[in-house]
């Protein structure tokens, strides 16, 4: 089998399926969201060369129901042995009809979230290592306790838009120097636009990250390739545009931001959307953000993690109590935004 790493990097989105289950009724991705899964992707292979991986799943497959998780088996609609193939009890199978999936990952084994975003990909080679690699990967995606929710919030949090290694770097490059302390949008008695410090309102250490450093097209690249479809899914809005990148530390010297909306004054009303990257999580106490005209829950996505909401959202970021949060910060707007931002900026130059 291939040993080749796939195009797709853990945080990507899988490409569409869709085709034929054993029984011969339709299938595709959209019947897989709602749960992780481990896909053993055949491809064009014949049943032989995955015989053997997929009955070391189907051995495990009580672990893997214990983690709300479902094994399957990809293979290309068509590929030899595969009409006529038994599969193992516990394993789905499908017929896949669109080469999307096996041209970007090759012969292997996948672990998705339920959004089918890929969570890691698996040399299938060793079967007994893939299923113990598998389970390891199920044990640390985020699977929050259904409950009732009565009053939630309108927020979007999209785990692993970027990956530990970038996190650590964008921590390296804030601690590297550059930071300063935080300000606030505000105005003067004029009502021209300024920016001001304001301790007790906010307090935090904000360093702009420099449109010429690789950090900074790295972190768009993200932004715009895997967030942005994801926010056009929520909420119908196709973002094109951001105002500023920050790498910010809220720490245990009091680091907070009370009750604010981020697009109330008029020079920031284009702000449509604002984004929230935990650069790390389990340093820290405290730090969580809320959304007081909802409810008091505490959001505090996993390291790499965006929480998206409304820029016009009351919402606040609860004191530090102990260590350093360091968080990626910037605010998406869509053309039409743009468009309005640009006639308020030709209406105050020309003023």
């Amino acid at each position: 089998m291939s040993d080749n790493r796939p195009g797709l990097r853990p945080g990507d989105k899988l490409p569409f399926c869709y085709g034929m289950d054993s029984s011969q009724r339709y299938w595709s991705f959209e019947d897989q969201a709602g749960a992780p899964s481990v896909l053993i992707c055949a491809g064009a292979e014949p049943p032989s060369a995955v015989a053997a991986l997929a009955e070391a799943f189907s051995i495990h497959s009580g672990a893997f129901v214990r983690l709300g998780a479902e094994v399957r088996l990809l293979a290309k609609a068509g590929a030899p042995g595969w009409a006529t193939a038994c599969k193992p009890a516990d394993v789905e199978l499908a017929h896949v009809m669109t080469p999307d999936l096996f041209d970007a990952c090759g012969v292997a084994v996948l672990v998705a979230d339920r959004a089918m975003r890929l969570a890691a990909w698996i040399d299938g080679r060793d079967a007994e290592a893939a299923v113990d690699a598998a389970l390891a990967v199920l044990e640390r995606i985020a699977n929050e306790p259904a409950r009732e929710i009565t009053a939630p919030a309108p927020v979007l949090v999209v785990p692993r838009l970027l990956d530990a290694e970038a996190c650590g770097r964008l921590i390296d490059r804030f601690e590297a120097g550059g930071h300063v302390e935080g300000e606030m949008a505000s105005v003067d008695a004029d009502g021209a636009a300024i920016s001001r410090v304001d301790a007790a309102k906010k307090h935090r250490r904000d360093l702009a990250l420099d449109p010429a450093e690789p950090l900074h097209a790295e972190v768009v690249a993200a932004l715009s390739g895997r967030l942005a479809p994801e926010i056009a899914k929520a909420f119908q809005v196709q973002v094109a545009h951001l105002d500023r990148l920050l790498i910010a530390r809220y720490d245990d010297t009091g680091g907070f931001f009370r009750r604010h909306r981020d697009n109330s004054s008029a020079h920031l009303a284009y702000r449509e959307f604002a984004v929230s990257v935990n650069l790390n999580t389990g340093d820290y106490t405290g730090g969580e953000l809320l959304f007081p005209e909802y409810n008091d829950h505490r959001h505090n996505p996993p390291a790499g993690g965006a929480l998206v909401f409304s820029a016009s959202l009351l919402h606040e970021a609860a004191p530090v109590r102990r260590g350093s949060r360091y968080v990626l910060l910037t605010f998406l707007h869509s053309d039409a935004a743009e468009g309005r931002r640009q006639a308020a900026l030709g209406r105050t130059e020309n003023a």
